[in-house]
């Protein structure tokens, strides 16, 4: 038979803070805006959805660490491409695997990824797109247009 106890923290030893999910979430998702909107401005909507169904079925806790790590490779492509993928210490050795793999996608995967979780973040708090879209944004507007000139023309004008 199973006996149930209660553990108690000793008195000196802090709670571990659970992470706000929103608050970095939003962080998230506001580097992505920024870095999907030409990639916005050009893919259909409501493109991948057997991917981004997927999306949904994960708990709060494996979507914060699916968009860290998607957050994470963002910088370091951002930052400079040449710093190699480093493991992270306390990671699971599987995580360190899924974020090498991630260090290793093409550009074009990488960006299907990075707006499958942008929308997501849309869906579980669809203030953050109410908050950052008062309406079409300027760069929005511009990357649309240029990307249907290109489409158009097949040539870039300057």
């Amino acid at each position: 038979m199973l006996s149930h106890r209660i553990v108690h923290r000793p008195p000196n030893v802090p709670a571990v803070p659970t992470p706000d999910f929103r608050s970095i979430s939003k962080t998230y998702f506001d580097e992505l805006s920024v870095y999907l909107v030409a990639y916005l401005a050009r893919a259909a909507p409501n493109s991948r959805p057997s991917t981004r169904q997927k999306l949904t079925c994960l708990t709060a806790q494996q979507f914060y660490e699916l968009s860290t790590d998607v957050y994470d490779e963002l910088m370091r492509r951002k930052s400079d491409k040449q710093v190699p993928f480093l493991p992270i210490q306390g990671l699971h050795p599987n995580r360190n695997q899924a974020r090498q793999k991630l260090a290793m996608l093409p550009t074009n995967r990488f960006e299907d990824l990075a707006s499958d979780v942008y929308f997501e973040l849309t869906r579980r708090y669809p203030e953050f797109k109410d908050m950052s879209d008062p309406g079409p944004s300027l760069l929005h507007v511009i990357a649309k247009h240029f990307f249907r000139n290109v489409h158009a023309t097949g040539a870039i004008i300057t």
